[in-house]
């Protein structure tokens, strides 16, 4: 009888997540990268923010790591710093590839399936430089808020990353392609802001859509890279859809 009793609360919480439009029930269904669901409150006024956030310790200088995978290491990575050229310099980046970087979403890190599928498919079609970007540390939460509000922080260190291979490689901008999935779609939208919009390509899968909306300084937007494009396949629900 008990084990009964928390399936139909569980069930009940299912239903009302499912049943309630965002804006009046905190409680929302939301994916991770594997389709896994996560039951996750998503009303900014539950959860401290600023000073008295309850994971105050995520530090994008020194918490998102950056992986350099090409056709000379396509399974075990470099690790590149953008706070340090002769990491980049020193790599297996060549500047005559495209380069393109991977951004995982919520509740995802190194091993998100976005870093292997996509990685695997540019490694098999020709030469690239894949940047996986882990902001792991900020994004494996269920404080979805927390992880929400990161996305502007991470964004601006994947451009001081952009900033150090143009230096360090001399590359073009204009061979630089972003793709972010679910919250890592907002995050190479700040990425490509910081960056004036001179980036060649940002392509957001699914960006996120709760907690975020029109007019917002942090999100997806048209003028983000030279052209953008997203991809839906959960428009008005989980997914971002303006």
């Amino acid at each position: 009888m008990k084990a009964a009793s928390v399936i139909l609360s569980i069930l009940g919480l299912v239903a009302l997540a499912c049943a309630a439009p965002l804006e009046s029930n905190p409680w929302a269904l939301i994916p991770d990268g594997n389709g896994r669901l996560h039951l996750i409150n998503v009303n900014p006024y539950d959860v401290p923010t600023g000073d008295n956030e309850v994971e105050p310790m995520f530090d994008p200088e020194n918490d998102v790591v950056f992986r350099l995978y090409t056709r000379r290491n396509p399974v075990h990575p470099q690790v590149i710093r953008w706070n340090d050229a002769g990491s980049v310099s020193g790599s297996n980046f060549n500047p005559a590839h495209p380069t393109r970087f991977l951004i995982h979403g919520f509740l995802e890190g190194e091993d998100a399936s976005l870093h292997w599928s996509i990685k695997d498919h540019f490694i098999r079609i020709g030469e690239f430089n894949i940047v996986n970007v882990d902001w792991g540390a900020g994004s494996q939460t269920i404080n979805y808020i927390a992880a929400r509000n990161r996305v502007g922080a991470v964004g601006e260190i994947i451009s001081r990353m952009i900033n150090n291979i143009v230096s360090a490689t001399g590359t073009s901008r204009n061979n630089i392609n972003l793709i972010g999935h679910s919250l890592g779609a907002h995050v190479a939208a700040n990425a490509g802001k910081h960056q004036n919009g001179q980036l060649n390509t940002i392509i957001g899968l699914d960006p996120a859509g709760p907690l975020f909306s029109s007019g917002q300084a942090d999100i997806f937007g048209a003028n983000d890279a030279l052209y953008t494009e997203a991809i839906y396949t959960n428009a008005g629900l989980l997914g971002f859809d303006q």
